[in-house]
């Protein structure tokens, strides 16, 4: 095919740059480098500015002819860039990150399935061997190679462990022999610094994540639109709104063409408006941290002696899943797919499942009776396995409607504990299907999973979308994966981060590895590092007996059981065709894979159950409850040698064995009741702002032994009563207050505690505590001294038209509610709504029978953010109603010399009619609406005579409250006691 013009105006003009900027040249010397032996010469450039295109194809970016496309069947390719020439020594992934190539590897695809006889017929001439045949490197217990129904690691056959590397010979029998079934082949590169087989990868010869400038907005610029045609880069726009801001490229031929070249000069700068060219990375072993179901492994022990050990009876009877909270399962698949229409089993009838799952391939919905044949599909074993462990539903029936559960027990299944936390967490897979495009469980798919996982829990979704659910309350995602370095975190980690930004709390396997080093991305900061213990508690360590270990290290966070879990299996699917025999439950699945999956459930019931908490948070419960066992645990109680933010911790065991009740039990919730009948609930509900949980008394005895009194001329104190309502001990409390120099209507949070200057502090006497038991049993009262020159100027003593109106907080470090700032009903983020906030905003007045009353008050706040209409609610059905009373919208403030700054309230609305001037207020309740401005504060006052007939002891309530137009709950309000003397 012949070269464009205005392609070879590209290349000519980055030839006559790179002669300017490099005067070797002339020699012949590299202007693409792929590796350390191959070199685009002068005479090959200029083959190609000629109009060669098959100069240009020598490149590796263009190919002469004989191709097909991605999507193509047919055996028509020409494999001839199966050379050695054309696959490079070393690949920069980035500057400083250089892999090298393992010259005695090759990954093999196929264009359909192959079994591995037929796989080895074809290997033999070549002498070739699979990588896990007999002749090769003995596998270690814990390896798996990450082989696919396509996808085919082989390698030199190595007599006594020779090193030869593959052959040209054996490059061209492969594109000879093979290219009717051959789609592609890559190189196998090392990644520096790794020993083994955890270090080897496979970059896509045939698919690159290009990353553009900013320049590139909209249209694409049409010289880069020729650049990527001369490439042959062909887009899969539906995997870019999952992997931006990386763009997914395949190279729409297989032919002579790779993409190393395009990508070393990306990496060179010499692609415009391309800054990053990543490729798309296969680990040669099975990133799972499991092995598939065998019959060796599936003897011993079959009750779950794994959730007893780890708590879950008991914290079952706190909660045991709601179904809300859904658990995000990536892996190669779960038994989801209902086949019954072929005479196959339908989904696994032991799971609940929100969706039959998301193909990470095609980022379609995995459908009911899949489009895919069975034989395409990975096995869903592992898949099934690790969501077994989570959400295996409890206490269901069988198949003939006995009362007899079905299997076992997950650890978030749901069918134990109270209503509202038992209907179980179902499963969302998001599976790794492997394609001829790419290996199974790359990057670019774990990428795409965990940012399909963000967005559905963001709600940012369409019902008309493949893969719809309803936003969910809580999110958890398991990757029972870890490589050593095949994965590239500059693909994955944004995505972690998104992800764990929007509220997925990630747990990830730490590997089997038995060594010091968390795998990836088990070792990224927002990723709770998931190691596997034993049943003595301990790491399970080949120095313990066993062929396989847990990896560990800096950043282990916990171990939770990795030995003989009982769990569930893939439906009659013992090898590698559905449909055959072989039972539905795994008794003994096993490895850091199971570890994983405890945890992850753990995390689906705190999600359940304190759907308020953060993954932050979840981690950190998770992480102070664990259990210091094991034989690393020294003192009484048990706790290991090293101090972290979460409590001890140790190498080998992290914080310790994750414990269900603890954790269910450990988050408290610190209140101030606004009545006595407070619950904690929130929002607060009716009257809130007469706290009988703070008071003022002239003495330090007997504070809640009567109403407020305050003594001129001497210091006196307040008093704040703190009740533990949460399940678990508050740790580390402390309490504020504020006084507020007049009476308010609304009050803001934090802007009051924080920013207020007005505010008074009282001087702090006993206001913090290290623990506070549950229950009204364990009450504890703060206390606060009032100096006696903010007594002498808070209070009106001379007309006594007012007190002040005093806020108080509390606070604990394992309250994780008010932590977290929960939003707030109605406009202007309003204070008492919240049980860690409570006011009392109480005026008491004594007056004789015709007296006048004067009660100023100021509506707003100067840290609102509410709607710009507001009404006040006035209720006077605790007055006589020949009791005269009267609002002034516009009252000047006399009597409140600290209020500070107020607004002039514009137009007001009674009974439908504008009023200007003082309101009757007639009614038993009357509403009065008006205009008013985000942060403005407006005085107001009510005014009123004490009837003449009034008896002596007689007592008058006024309240008054203020809302939004909406009819949400008050933002605020206070209330006028009038005795009568």
């Amino acid at each position: 095919s012949p070269l464009q013009p205005s392609g070879l105006r590209f290349y000519r003009n980055q030839y006559q740059s790179l002669m300017r900027r490099r005067s070797r040249f002339w020699s012949g010397t590299v202007i693409c480098r792929m590796g350390t032996k191959y070199f685009l010469t002068r005479r090959q450039f200029l083959k190609a500015t000629l109009g060669s295109a098959a100069g240009l194809a020598t490149t590796g970016m263009l190919d002469a002819g004989g191709v097909t496309r991605a999507d193509d069947t047919s055996p028509t390719s020409n494999l001839s860039f199966l050379t050695e020439e054309n696959f490079p020594d070393v690949i920069s992934r980035r500057p400083g990150i250089d892999l090298t190539r393992d010259k005695m590897r090759l990954l093999l695809v196929f264009r359909e399935n192959q079994t591995t006889d037929n796989v080895n017929a074809f290997l033999t001439p070549a002498d070739l061997v699979l990588e896990d045949s007999v002749g090769t490197l003995p596998l270690l217990s814990y390896e798996r190679i990450n082989h696919s129904k396509k996808h085919f690691w082989v390698r030199k056959n190595q007599p006594g462990n020779a090193n030869t590397p593959i052959d040209q010979s054996t490059y061209q029998y492969l594109g000879n022999s093979l290219h009717s079934r051959l789609y592609w082949a890559g190189p196998v590169h090392r990644y520096p610094g790794t020993k083994g087989r955890e270090g080897l990868l496979c970059p896509s010869p045939n698919v690159l994540l290009l990353k553009f400038s900013p320049q590139v907005q909209g249209q694409m610029p049409l010289s880069l639109k020729k650049i990527l045609d001369l490439a042959y880069l062909e887009e899969v726009p539906k995997r870019f709104q999952y992997l931006s801001p990386f763009r997914y490229y395949v190279l729409k031929k297989i032919g002579r063409q790779t993409v190393y070249a395009f990508q070393q000069m990306v990496l060179e700068g010499q692609i415009p408006f391309v800054e990053e060219a990543r490729f798309e990375n296969s680990p040669l072993l099975d990133p799972k941290m499991a092995p598939p179901t065998d019959p060796l492994y599936g003897s011993g022990n079959s009750g779950q002696w794994n959730l007893r050990r780890i708590g879950a009876e008991m914290g079952w009877t706190i909660c045991s899943g709601q179904d809300k909270v859904v658990v995000w399962v990536l892996d190669d698949g779960v038994d989801t797919v209902d086949d019954s229409s072929k005479g196959l089993p339908g989904p696994h009838p032991d799971i609940r499942f929100v969706h039959p799952g998301m193909d990470m391939d095609t980022m379609g919905t995995i459908d009911v009776i899949s489009t895919r044949d069975p034989a395409e599909r990975p096995e869903p074993t592992h898949g099934t396995n690790c969501a077994g462990i989570i959400g295996t539903i409890t206490n269901n029936l069988d198949s003939s409607g006995n009362s007899n559960p079905l299997g076992v027990a997950g650890l978030a299944g749901g069918g134990l504990g109270p209503a509202g936390c038992n209907t179980g967490c179902p499963i969302y897979p998001l599976v790794f299907f492997s394609s001829p495009v790419a290996g199974p469980a790359t990057d670019a798919q774990v990428a795409q999973a965990f940012s399909f996982a963000t967005r559905v829990h963001k709600g940012g979704i369409s019902p008309d979308e493949p893969g719809y659910i309803a936003k969910p309350l809580g999110s958890v995602a398991n990757l029972s994966y870890a490589t050593g370095a095949a994965w590239d975190p500059a693909i994955i980690d944004p995505k972690i981060k998104e992800a764990f930004d929007a509220g997925i709390v990630i747990c990830a396997s730490t590997g089997n590895s038995n060594k010091n080093g968390v795998g990836y991305p088990a070792s990224n900061l927002y990723v709770t590092a998931c190691g596997a213990s034993d049943r003595t508690d301990n790491r399970v360590e080949k120095a313990n007996g066993f062929v396989w270990g847990s990896n560990y290290g800096d950043k282990l966070s916990v171990v939770a059981p990795g030995v003989e879990i009982p769990t569930t299996d893939a439906q009659d699917w013992p090898g590698q065709q559905r449909g055959n025999a072989g039972g539905d439950y795994d008794p003994a699945f096993w490895g850091t894979s199971a570890a994983a999956a405890h945890v992850s459930g753990l995390a689906a019931l705190l999600l359940s159950k304190y759907p308020y908490l953060t993954p932050t948070q979840v981690r950190t419960v998770i992480e102070q409850t664990a259990s210091k066992v094991g034989k690393f645990a020294t003192g009484s109680p048990p706790q290991y040698p090293s101090m972290r933010t979460n409590g001890t911790w140790h190498e080998e065991m992290g914080y310790g064995l994750i414990n269900v009740s603890e954790a269910l039990s450990y988050p408290a919730d610190v209140i101030i009741r606004d009545t006595l009948a407070d619950t904690g609930a929130e929002p607060s509900s009716g009257v809130f702002w007469e706290s009988p949980d703070i008071v003022i008394r002239p003495n330090e005895a007997d504070p809640f032994s009567d109403t407020d009194v305050v003594l001129k001329n001497q210091d006196n104190y307040l008093f704040v009563r703190i009740t533990n309502n949460g399940p678990g001990v508050a740790r580390n409390i402390v309490v504020q207050a504020r006084i507020v120099p007049y009476v308010g209507t609304q009050f803001t949070y934090p802007y009051d505690w924080q920013t207020n200057s007005t505010f008074v502090r009282p001087e702090p006497l006993t206001v913090t505590y290290p623990t506070i038991g549950q229950g009204l049993a364990n009450q504890v009262v703060a206390k606060f001294k009032i100096l006696r020159a903010d007594v002498d100027t808070l209070w009106d003593w001379s007309n006594k038209m007012w007190h002040p109106c005093v806020l108080a907080e509390v606070t604990a470090d394992n309250d994780f509610r008010h932590a977290n700032n929960l939003p707030l009903i109605g406009p202007g983020s309003s204070t008492p709504q919240r049980n860690n906030l409570a006011q009392r905003n109480l005026t008491v007045l004594s007056g004789l029978p015709g007296a006048m009353i004067l009660y100023p008050f100021i509506m707003g706040s100067a840290g609102s953010s509410g709607a710009k209409e507001t009404e006040l609610h006035i209720d006077r059905s605790q007055v006589p109603e020949h009791m005269s009373l009267v609002l002034d919208p516009h009252h000047d403030g006399a009597g409140l010399p600290r209020a500070g700054h107020t607004q002039r309230i514009g137009e007001i609305i009674a009974d439908g009619e504008k009023i200007m001037g003082p309101l009757k207020v007639k009614h038993t309740h009357t509403i009065v609406r008006m205009q008013t401005s985000p942060g403005a504060r407006y005085m107001l006052a009510l005014k009123g005579e004490i009837p003449k007939d009034a008896r002596r002891g007689d007592t008058y309530a006024l309240r008054i409250s203020q809302r939004d137009f909406k009819g949400n709950p008050p933002m605020g309000g206070a209330t006028l006691v009038i005795n009568v003397k």
